[in-house]
């Protein structure tokens, strides 16, 4: 089993702190992050790291300092030297969001808003554009939603970025509690929920998945 985690960076207000927070996180992290020119998008990231640091140290009952991040040959992060700990950190406008459990796992979150619907010839695959043409107009949006975030929550779990082609594949959507995908030899499962304004989806290998997510408040 996974958990799901979120905090709102919308009490985040002071700017000052985020210096103050680099002092938690890794060097070459810090670095990258000062680069970002937009202040939204720096308290996104450092939060990001901070909640997924802090799940590691107390599930694993280690120090902050004794975390080491590394990358697979595609970018994505996973903990070094310790091995059946493993996590997938998401953010989208103001919410950040980590699952963390002992086997695979990807999450996405989207903030929903409108959007140019030519998108979809990007996203779905034949099939799912098919039936997509078929739904009443205003469920586009969430349809689109769904699909979208369903697909990057296997893409990052499977770790391999946007080498996979999000038109490539299809996501069977039989029930809310039958979603799957079986690629590449493979059957992957799905769960999404709904918070207020956005569109949050996971996905395992393991058809197990937590009934709620855990909200930590800024402070």
């Amino acid at each position: 089993m996974f958990e799901i985690y979120a905090v709102n960076i919308k009490d985040f207000k002071d700017e000052k702190m985020i210096d103050e927070f680099f002092e938690y996180i890794s060097a070459e992290k810090a670095q990258r992050l000062s680069k970002f020119k937009i202040a939204e998008d720096k308290k996104r990231g450092i939060l990001g790291e901070l909640l997924v640091r802090y799940l590691i140290c107390s599930k694993l009952e280690i120090k902050n300092n004794e975390i080491e991040f590394t990358t697979n040959r595609y970018g994505k992060p996973f903990l070094k030297d310790y091995i059946g700990l493993e996590y997938n950190i998401s953010h989208s406008n103001e919410l950040v969001v980590c699952a963390i459990g002992n086997y695979q796992v990807g999450i996405d979150v989207e903030y929903i808003k409108n959007i140019d619907f030519d998108t979809a010839n990007y996203v779905f695959s034949p099939q799912e554009y098919e039936e997509y043409s078929h739904i009443p107009v205003y469920r586009r949006l969430d349809y689109f939603y769904s699909i979208w975030t369903l697909k990057e929550s296997l893409i990052k779990a499977k770790g391999l970025g946007m080498h996979i082609p999000m038109n490539s594949f299809n996501v069977n959507r039989n029930s809310p509690k039958d979603v799957y995908c079986l690629y590449d030899n493979s059957k992957y499962y799905f769960k999404e929920y709904s918070i207020e304004e956005y569109k949050l989806s996971t996905c395992s290998k393991l058809k197990a998945f937590p009934d709620n997510i855990q909200f930590y408040s800024f402070e």
